[in-house]
């Protein structure tokens, strides 16, 4: 970010990505910032598609050279090979190879490896809700391992039917 960029991002000057014209956030009229943020997202959305297309075109380049790591210039490019991903039934799999360690042909260690078993735990909001709701020691318990965190808000912008 240029030092200019840098003054007016705190001053909270933006530029229209469509008129160019200059905004001030702090004092233009909510209809203008309504107009901006669409503005702003259509223009994201431009850009999404473009960097597929670039995408698109730099993966194919890498691929017919057979290689997807590339250093050009200043520039590094890694992508993954177009192999597939090799994805398991995790809970057949495991079957299978209780099955071959019972016959005796793989190690219990190497069935325990290739199908590790993982557990996660899920807070439920209405078991928690429900929870509180009792007060004293249970609502305490509860309170004990909640924080608080801020939640990234968003403003969606919709053009009305038949308004320019």
């Amino acid at each position: 970010m240029s030092a200019l960029d840098r003054a007016a991002h705190d001053a909270g000057i933006v530029a229209s990505p469509t008129t160019g014209e200059v905004i001030d956030l702090a004092t233009a009229p909510t209809e203008t910032l309504a107009a901006y943020l669409d503005g702003v997202r259509d223009l994201e959305r431009r850009l999404r598609e473009q960097k597929a297309m670039a995408t698109a075109e730099v993966l194919a380049r890498m691929d017919r050279e057979g290689r997807w790591t590339a250093t050009l210039g200043d520039w590094k490019l890694t992508a993954p090979s177009p192999e597939p991903r090799r994805v398991y039934d995790a809970a057949a799999l495991r079957a299978d190879l209780e099955q071959l360690v019972a016959d005796d042909l793989i190690a219990p260690a190497a069935a325990a490896r290739a199908v590790e078993e993982v557990t996660t735990l899920k807070v439920s909001a209405a078991g928690v809700k429900a929870l509180e709701k009792l007060g004293g020691p249970v609502a305490d318990a509860v309170e004990r391992h909640r924080t608080l965190e801020t939640r990234d808000r968003r403003v969606s912008v919709t053009r009305q039917r038949g308004v320019e």
